[in-house]
């Protein structure tokens, strides 16, 4: 796991719903998800608004019109 990236987790050791910030990186089921906007209680693959997927495969073979 890279630097300040953190396992995802809706709870913590208390029970209490863990609250994440704009800017933070997660590691949700294998995939790293950036933080959009502060937020607690959602699930990154379910939440495009506040989560931004960066571990997502992308088709790189046409770029600008030209293929590679």
């Amino acid at each position: 796991m890279g630097e300040g990236t953190r396992p995802f987790s809706l709870r913590d050791l208390r029970g209490n719903f863990i609250k994440y910030t704009k800017g933070e990186v997660v590691l949700y089921r294998g995939d790293l998800y950036e933080v959009l906007r502060d937020v607690f209680a959602r699930v990154p693959d379910q939440d495009s608004r506040s989560f931004r997927l960066l571990t997502q495969e992308t088709d790189i073979s046409i770029i600008d019109g030209g293929e590679y």
